[in-house]
């Protein structure tokens, strides 16, 4: 168990900071209204979505490439040197095919990404973010 956290700890922590702070983004009652860090509760929320959720998958497919890459190295899945978190070891063809499968997830994460940038682009149009801050602050008068 030590050596699983050791090993996936930036995942562990990234995800951590993004559940505490969906869960208070969630928890506001009024988020165009609620600043801190000169943006609204609003726009923090749209960041998150954009980009925030879509690095972190980003992070965790890292971490599939790497076991991938070993393990048609080593031919077995999952590979000796990446804690497996209770997962049967498998041999032959079925390791090939999980480690093959492994390998296409940073592909779905930069998919991901690329949809993230696209729609924070398509929400905001023309205007900038402080634009933006501007007319959801005035809404709240």
């Amino acid at each position: 168990m030590l050596r699983s956290l050791t090993f996936y700890w930036p995942l562990l922590s990234f995800a951590i900071i993004l559940a505490a702070l969906s869960s208070y983004l969630g928890s506001i009652d009024k988020p165009n209204c609620n600043v801190f860090f000169g943006y609204s509760a609003s726009i923090w929320s749209l960041i998150m979505f954009c980009f925030g959720f879509p690095l972190l998958l980003a992070v965790g497919s890292a971490y599939s490439f790497y076991a991938g890459c070993y393990s048609l190295k080593q031919g077995i899945y999952p590979p000796t040197n990446v804690p497996s978190l209770g997962i049967k070891v498998q041999t032959g063809w079925t390791a090939k095919l999980r480690a093959l499968v492994a390998l296409l997830f940073p592909i779905l994460a930069v998919a991901i990404i690329v949809l993230g940038i696209h729609t924070f682009d398509d929400v905001l149009g023309s205007q900038s973010l402080p634009t933006l801050q501007m007319k959801l602050a005035g809404k709240c008068s």
